[in-house]
């Protein structure tokens, strides 16, 4: 069963003041490596820039949309089309670095490589951690001192000790290191196991329904109230999300606030390590029936092949990908808010 007993840390980003910039350290370098065949969403063999720089979490948009980023400490790949002209570059506590790169004398072509060191400055990101317990008596100390009362606590990026007590269960003692990629935390609280002892996590009935409530609320509290909504059914969560209008088939990217909210679903995912995991991609009527399903399936097979990628110790054999096209409408599409409502992702977390 889905139900058990977490701790969820809920880590909102607020980045300070945008005062650094990030710089080219030295001029751009082609490098003698060729790229793996990576192609573009017209078939075409891609560029890729690598990024060299110490900063962390950063991000890339270009004109053409990046079509693929692999990323390793302190370096990322980034995949274009080989006739892109522009790229931008973003950094947590940075202003935006747009390169027009004829001009920075990076001159793409198929398969070329393009070497390009950055420097910035690596600046404190003030988190305000919000922190559902269950059961909600347990005792949080955050880097050896007891939390002060009330749902949130103010932290800066980086590691934290955190431990967590309750008469009734084994404490627990660990560190968490916190990022814009690593921002929400479960810890499941194991029962002491004392003869005629009935634990909170034992329990049925309200006090089971209460905690159920609180971890959705706190889910779609991580995730934004208005940006994804969380349902129950039975032993599965439901993550549903709005598909954005520039994730189609052609160009399969998320872009800003929407992937933002994608990959804190991808930490919820990983967090609470569902026994199966399906992703269910769905349209409106706007389209034939076989070509609506070609293209969810498409869009479910990237945001899959994207988990994975992000996270790859999750069990592949345990995602499935599917597109329905729009044989599951769950509003009419007969008004434009209908047809909204219908074009969905559905990531459906089931535990037994």
């Amino acid at each position: 069963m889905i139900h058990k007993t977490y701790l969820l840390l809920i880590l909102s980003v607020h980045l300070l003041a945008q005062s650094a910039e990030l710089s080219i350290e030295s001029p751009p370098i082609k490098s003698d490596q060729e790229i793996v065949a990576v192609r573009d969403a017209n078939g075409r063999f891609c560029a890729a820039v690598q990024v060299i720089c110490a900063v962390k979490g950063l991000k890339y948009d270009a004109y053409n949309g990046i079509v693929r980023v692999d990323s390793q400490p302190g370096q990322d790949m980034v995949y274009v089309q080989p006739d892109e002209r522009v790229l931008e570059i973003f950094a947590p506590g940075h202003k935006p670095l747009k390169l027009i790169l004829h001009d920075e004398g990076i001159k793409l072509e198929e398969k070329a490589v393009w070497q390009l060191a950055l420097s910035g400055q690596v600046q404190n990101i003030v988190l305000t951690v919000a922190l559902l317990f269950e059961p909600p008596d347990a005792r949080l100390i955050l880097n050896g001192e007891a939390a002060a009362a009330g749902p949130t606590h103010i932290l800066e990026s980086g590691d934290h000790q955190i431990r967590i007590e309750h008469a009734d269960f084994n404490h627990i003692d660990t560190t968490i290191s916190v990022d814009p990629k690593n921002a929400f935390f479960a810890f499941q609280l194991k029962p002491l196991k004392m003869p005629g002892v009935v634990t909170t996590s034992e329990k049925s009935g309200p006090n089971r329904a209460k905690q159920i409530q609180r971890r959705i609320r706190a889910i779609e509290a991580f995730l934004g109230n208005d940006k994804a909504q969380v349902l129950r059914n039975g032993n599965q969560l439901i993550v549903r999300m709005q598909v954005d209008k520039t994730f189609q088939a052609s160009r399969l990217v998320f872009k800003g606030d929407r992937q933002e909210l994608v990959s804190r679903v991808f930490q919820v995912i990983r967090q609470l390590e569902p026994d199966k995991l399906t992703i269910a991609v769905h349209s409106d009527n706007s389209r034939r029936q076989r070509a609506a399903k070609r293209r969810t399936q498409t869009q479910a097979n990237f945001i899959k092949s994207s988990l994975l990628k992000e996270f790859p110790n999750i069990d592949a054999s345990k995602v499935r990908a599917i597109g329905y096209g729009g044989d599951k409408p769950i509003a009419s599409n007969a008004t434009r808010d209908g047809k909204a409502k219908n074009r969905r992702i559905d990531l459906i977390l089931e535990k037994g």
